[in-house]
């Protein structure tokens, strides 16, 4: 990858550029190699469309900085997916609203319920730009709102007319002492159709959908939180083994293990 000062950059984004490569984010000391490709090939792309670029490369910029650190998210498909949607882009606000859908595409599940809202105000074209699909616009809308399992590319159902079959769709957890978030044996509780899942005094709500899946951080349980249901097994009474369903997917928790399987319909 070029240097920072090979790289063709405009006045204007110098001082944003410089601050990215004194914390190794760009440049050949990047550590992540991914946002060299976003200032090389993406940002050229803006400048003649807006005028005003540096809040765009900023906030682009900031987006993938944090995807590259989501476990479970897929900061490429993100770029590939913002590339697909950029020539129906009219304005710079457009633009920022579809790099928060493809973020939600790309493994961020937490912003699920912002980018619908959004998906009801992007143009049509630029909607069905996104997706390798054949799937109209109102059909993503609506399909996408119905389930947090549906994966338009690829099928040709409504999720009206599934008859689906859940699997394990993610695996996350696992010890600290071995690259995992948990120091004790995780249970899990169920509030409001809602999984948390809590390990000694630390609290973390599970947020899944068929893009991704996340481990958020929280202070405390809610109120109203019922542990799950420990799963009896006559063959293994103690294999310490805990079931909670909420939100159209099912967290199998192993307290040996320290692992949680998340199990959800599969459609594609």
């Amino acid at each position: 990858m070029a240097a920072v000062e090979d790289l063709k950059i405009p006045l204007e984004l110098a001082e944003l550029a410089e601050e990215l490569r004194r914390k190794s984010l760009l440049g050949n000391s990047s550590r992540l190699p991914l946002m060299n490709q976003l200032w090389q090939t993406f940002l050229p792309l803006l400048m003649p469309r807006f005028s005003a670029i540096t809040p765009l490369a900023e906030a682009l910029s900031n987006a993938l900085y944090h995807l590259c650190l989501s476990p479970s998210a897929r900061p490429e498909e993100w770029l590939l997916r913002l590339n697909r949607g950029l020539p129906d882009c009219q304005q710079p606000q457009t633009l920022l609203d579809l790099a928060e859908v493809c973020a939600w595409l790309a493994g961020q599940p937490e912003r699920r319920e912002r980018a619908l809202e959004i998906l009801q105000t992007l143009p049509d074209a630029l909607l069905e730009s996104v997706f390798l699909s054949s799937w109209s616009a109102s059909a993503l809308r609506a399909g996408l709102q119905a389930s947090a399992w549906w994966h338009p590319e690829g099928l040709n159902q409504t999720p009206a007319a599934w008859d689906p079959n859940r699997a394990v769709v993610h695996v996350m957890g696992g010890f600290r002492g071995w690259g995992g978030p948990f120091l004790f044996p995780p249970r899990l509780y169920l509030a409001s159709e809602q999984i948390w899942v809590q390990s000694g005094n630390e609290v973390w709500q599970i947020l899944a959908d068929v893009f991704g899946w996340k481990l958020k951080r929280s202070k405390y349980l809610p109120g109203h939180a019922v542990p799950a249901q420990a799963l009896s097994d006559p063959d293994h009474p103690a294999s310490g083994l805990f079931l909670a369903e909420g939100n159209g997917f099912q967290v199998l928790a192993s307290l040996n293990s320290f692992k949680l399987q998340l199990f959800a319909p599969i459609h594609r």
